[in-house]
């Protein structure tokens, strides 16, 4: 069983996060689009060289009459291209790819400060609701106590039916609500699982944390997170 941190958690969402790779990927295939269509705008240079080796009867190049000896010929050419003025088409299609490359980096940037939030906030319910299962399970085990002394004052004529019937009853509610408390925390361990894309049949535990000044020491979250759980306090 891991036992992880709420920094390890959200690390380990920011690396195998589906919705967070393939915002990545979105942003990769803008990036390399701006520049594909950058370099377009550039003028082109193409060069090529041949050289011919001849020998026996041949054609002189030179005289266009056939003669009986070597002869070797060499060919180069040079060739450029640059669109002085196509209508601003290139300019433009350059700044809309320039216009999608940061629209994908915000994007991206706006993936992870939501995957960081969404796995602190259920990070804090869980254990919020941790706690609360132990205070429930103190219920428990007072309330068993309580109904075992009344089954015996009940045996004995001190006490009433009706009073054992209340004790048999708090006792079956307080565990319902354990019962209760559990299901709630398995559905939260779901949720940070499916967040970080952590393999559902792994156990997994996280590490309790205290709520103090040193919080966020622990967590590398954007600074309006920061600022949203330090209102909270």
């Amino acid at each position: 069983q891991d036992s992880m941190s709420l920094s390890q958690c959200i690390n380990y969402a920011l690396i195998n996060n589906t919705s967070l790779l393939k915002s990545q990927n979105d942003y990769k295939q803008a990036e390399n689009s701006y520049k594909q269509y950058k370099a377009n705008v550039l003028p082109t240079l193409n060069g090529s060289a041949t050289n011919n080796f001849d020998f026996g009867r041949t054609i002189d190049p030179a005289t266009n009459q056939f003669a009986n000896e070597n002869s070797r010929t060499n060919y180069f050419t040079l060739n450029g291209d640059w669109v002085i003025y196509g209508g601003l088409q290139k300019l433009n299609q350059v700044r809309q790819y320039q216009w999608s490359k940061e629209a994908g980096a915000q994007n991206l940037q706006k993936v992870k400060d939501d995957i960081s939030l969404n796995i602190a906030n259920v990070y804090l319910q869980i254990l919020l609701l941790t706690e609360r299962k132990k205070q429930l399970e103190n219920l428990v085990k007072n309330s068993d106590d309580q109904e075992k002394k009344t089954e015996i004052l009940y045996e004995n004529g001190a006490t009433t039916l009706s009073k054992k019937y209340q004790a048999d009853a708090q006792l079956a509610t307080d565990q319902y609500n354990v019962v209760d408390m559990q299901n709630q925390l398995e559905k939260q361990y779901l949720s940070l699982k499916q967040y970080m894309n952590y393999d559902l049949g792994k156990p997994l535990k996280i590490i309790s944390i205290k709520f103090d000044q040193n919080f966020f020491l622990y967590v590398s979250f954007p600074k309006q997170l920061h600022n949203s759980f330090q209102h909270s306090k």
